[in-house]
């Protein structure tokens, strides 16, 4: 049975990028994305292009969907720790693209939510910063 991936975001990253890519993966299936309402204003003709995947405004479709295993946040900087905080919450397995998160207390807080609820998230912590190399 193939991955089942939601997408919080579709702009360009998402469309050029990851998309592509995992049109070719039998192993993975994007089964939702996620589009704020306002971000769909005059920009729906893309989804077209994609009719097995599920487009929504409604995050709890993702959440409530206990298919999905992994959610991918492609948004703005600005929001990507709060998406990531959102899905762990929820009980998703996240890659985040980066930046990761605001600043380093923001990432561990992400990090820590991730590691009490035994979910994965990506990107992963770096090594102990008083390892040597």
């Amino acid at each position: 049975m193939p991955l089942s991936v939601a997408y919080i975001g579709f702009g360009n990253s998402v469309v050029n990028y990851h998309l592509p890519y995992l049109e070719a993966r039998p192993s993975i299936k994007v089964k939702s994305i996620y589009r704020r309402a306002e971000d769909r204003i005059g920009d729906t003709d893309r989804e077209n292009y994609y009719p097995s995947i599920q487009f929504t405004t409604d995050l709890d479709d993702l959440w409530n969907d206990a298919e999905i295993e992994l959610i991918v946040v492609c948004t703005h900087v600005d929001s990507h720790a709060y998406y990531a905080k959102l899905a762990l919450e929820h009980n998703k397995h996240v890659l985040v693209e980066k930046p990761f998160a605001a600043s380093s207390e923001e990432a561990q807080m992400i990090f820590d939510l991730a590691a009490r609820k035994g979910l994965l998230l990506w990107p992963t912590r770096i090594a102990d910063s008083t390892a040597t190399s």
